[in-house]
């Protein structure tokens, strides 16, 4: 393995990561979003630009 692999390697790692842990919080927000749409009321849309903090708020109130 020269130098150009590891490297290689640790960019795929980190788009793996990055899409692991990011992507169940884009699915919760489009399903708040959708449902919000279903029931006639506004989405998440306080937290963040375009409700995007909306998750990680909600984890924080569960922690406290």
């Amino acid at each position: 393995m020269d130098g150009w692999d590891v490297v290689i390697l640790a960019v795929k790692v980190l788009v793996f990561f990055v899409i692991f842990f990011t992507s169940p919080m884009i699915w919760v927000l489009a399903e708040r979003k959708y449902l919000g749409r279903v029931q006639a009321r506004y989405g998440p849309n306080r937290v963040g630009p375009w409700g995007v903090l909306q998750t990680l708020v909600d984890g924080l109130k569960l922690g406290v």
